[in-house]
């Protein structure tokens, strides 16, 4: 689970920082509003609902907040609705934002979400909640 800009053992500056909650690693989402879907506060991916067969992108800014460089060399959703469309590894500078951009395709009405896996070389494995909805 992803807290907003976190270090691996907790920003004191930053007060949405949870040093007893620590993320997985040191990447993750960044909240933000799109044409397509939302992030929450808790880096959670919304996107909005579509009609189903139809397929919207999300360019999903993540942040590396760990104190050290980042690769992300894998990134995965088992459930077949979502699919990462950047290829990897993406190379995620200290401080740095890179863009990941993910795919969603309902394959039926009502709510769905997934777990997306972000890989990485150094930190291990960071999750990233989706949810979607078909029409």
């Amino acid at each position: 689970k992803f807290m907003l800009e976190e270090t691996l053992n907790g920003d004191p500056n930053d007060p949405n920082s949870d040093p007893n909650n620590p993320p997985s690693c040191g990447v993750g989402p960044l909240p933000t509003n799109g044409d397509t879907a939302t992030v929450s506060e808790d880096g959670t991916v919304i996107f909005n609902p579509i009609a189903v067969g139809t397929t919207v992108t999300f360019a999903m800014s993540v942040k590396e907040s760990a104190d050290t460089d980042e690769t992300i060399v894998a990134a995965s959703s088992a459930n077949g609705a979502f699919k990462v469309l950047s290829p990897v590894p993406i190379y995620v500078p200290r401080g740095a934002t890179v863009s990941v951009e993910v795919s969603f395709t309902p394959t039926a009405v009502g709510d769905t979400s997934a777990d997306l896996v972000l890989a990485t070389a150094k930190m291990g494995n960071s999750h990233v909640a989706l949810k979607g909805a078909g029409l």
